[in-house]
């Protein structure tokens, strides 16, 4: 796996044609582990800039823009009854940011791994903060498909969530500040995950930081689609990273048949 380096602004992707500007939210990911792997949290603030009127109905056009402003590892063995009370306190944290809110306080998203210890701690999650957080429970798959289960959980394909991480920072819509904690150590994360399946390539390799903000980046496409690239990636592709120009560059036309001469019958 390839972890670009801060990649530039990409002007050409999609934008949101609205009346009004769209409510800045953070999308919170949450990776559980205890014993082998780190308990994280990755912490993304999704806005949008304004890029001027549609020509056409001349209502303001918006680019989303998401950003990773923080990342948080808590020590081997942390209790998971622990979990809800550090999340909370975070969330408290991003609702004193002392920055001007003009729709209010931002709205929050945790999208949490629901596997093994997953729903217990998702419950208590539920209870604790069921007024300031909207929970996002995730099951991670190995299939192909995202699909929909009871109690609000989603399966998601472990490969999907990698790529869309990888996309986002090739496309340039994906901000990692260069002071930002852990920063180095989630690209050591990267560097150890396998192209063919996202798994980690020795057994002792940790993936807590990767996993965290992958859930936070999917939670932020449930409500920005338009933060991915007009086209898929392909896990494994290339060992050198995705080349996102290069996938966005229109085909060149096909070439018009040549008429066949017809030969008059003797």
């Amino acid at each position: 796996m390839y972890l670009p380096k801060y990649p530039s602004y990409d002007s050409g992707r999609a934008a949101r044609v609205l009346r009004g500007k769209p409510k800045t939210e953070w999308h919170i990911g949450v990776d559980l582990g205890k014993r082998r792997d780190f308990s994280a949290f990755g912490c993304l603030e999704l806005s949008w800039v304004n890029t001027g009127r549609c020509p056409v109905t001349f209502a303001w056009n918006f680019v989303p823009s998401l950003a990773l402003l923080a990342l948080d590892r808590f020590p081997l063995g942390t209790d998971y009854e622990d979990i809800p009370r550090m999340l909370g306190r975070r969330v408290d944290q991003i609702n004193a940011i002392p920055r001007a809110y003009l729709d209010g306080v931002p709205g929050k998203n945790v999208a949490i791994d629901g596997g093994g210890p997953g729903p217990p701690v998702i419950d208590r999650i539920r209870r604790r903060l069921r007024d300031q957080v909207n929970v996002r429970p995730v099951f991670i798959t190995g299939g192909n498909t995202q699909s929909s289960l009871s109690d609000g959980y989603t399966g998601v394909p472990r490969r999907m969530l990698i790529s869309n991480v990888l996309l986002l920072l090739s496309n340039g819509t994906l901000e990692l500040p260069p002071d930002l904690d852990h920063c180095e150590t989630l690209e050591e994360e990267f560097s150890n995950l396998s192209g063919g399946s996202s798994q980690p390539v020795t057994s002792d390799a940790h993936d807590d930081l990767v996993m965290a903000l992958a859930l936070g980046v999917w939670s932020a496409l449930k409500d920005a689609p338009e933060l991915l690239p007009d086209c898929p990636v392909v896990p494994g592709e290339s060992e050198e990273g995705w080349n996102a120009e290069a996938k966005r560059a229109v085909p060149p036309p096909p070439e018009p048949e040549k008429k066949r001469k017809r030969t008059a019958k003797r």
